[in-house]
């Protein structure tokens, strides 16, 4: 486990910073953000050398869920999640995924990433406050995915709001996640313009390593070279 910025620290992942696991410690609070596939419960827990206050999940997804139920049931913490997302996170709806992708290839191949659901005992709302955060919206990739924001040292955890890994090569790669993941591709955009509209100085992120240098503008020339709003073109692109 490494510390990015005061109070947020990485946790070892396989490979390294591929689907990223948080701690944050701030304000009397250790909370824990996402929990990976249900393969990384070991992993998590080793590293935790106390349990949790709360494990706070970003958006329903199975990379970012998947050991939810086992380091809650091992450690006793409650799951917080937003009131978009909390359905799915409890088991009570599908997982989010656009329709027309439901069953692409490697959705088919992911599904078992994800089996154990856990009841959600803190719907979140954007503004509420986390370990000296506050809770922002970032829609689209799920239609509940949350983030959190910390003005005083202007850091941000997006989720999936972006990636800053290829996710094919591994590769550092600033770019949207793939459609096939992602259930309303205009809104996700728009999500990435309010990101840039943070002039975060430090951002981290699901997929990939945080962004430290440049980083307000980077992000805001990657939002300026989206397509408009109506035009939902490739969710794939990249810089």
């Amino acid at each position: 486990m490494r510390e990015v910025v005061t109070g947020v620290h990485l946790l070892r992942g396989f490979p390294p910073a591929a689907i990223n696991v948080y701690l944050l410690r701030g304000e009397g609070q250790m909370i824990l953000v996402d929990t990976a596939t249900r393969h990384a419960g070991r992993r998590i827990l080793r590293q935790l050398d106390a349990g949790p206050d709360a494990i706070f999940i970003t958006h329903a997804h199975r990379d970012h869920a998947g050991a939810m139920h086992e380091v809650a049931e091992a450690t006793g913490a409650p799951v917080w999640a937003s009131e978009g997302d909390a359905g799915a996170v409890e088991g009570r709806e599908p997982q989010p995924m656009p329709a027309k992708h439901q069953d692409h290839i490697v959705n088919r191949m992911f599904r078992g990433w994800w089996r154990d659901h856990h009841p959600v005992s803190r719907r979140l709302q954007e503004g509420d406050r986390v370990a000296g955060f506050e809770v922002i919206s970032f829609t689209g990739h799920t239609p509940g995915q949350v983030g959190l924001w910390r003005e005083s040292d202007r850091t941000v955890l997006c989720a999936d709001t972006m990636r800053s890994v290829n996710l094919f090569t591994g590769m550092p790669q600033l770019g949207e996640m793939p459609v096939i993941f992602t259930c309303d591709v205009s809104e996700a955009r728009r999500s990435i313009r309010k990101l840039a509209a943070l002039e975060a100085n430090t951002i981290c992120f699901g997929h990939g390593r945080p962004l430290t240098k440049n980083t307000a503008s980077k992000i805001n020339d990657f939002a300026a070279a989206l397509p408009p709003d109506g035009n939902s073109g490739s969710a794939e692109g990249s810089r």
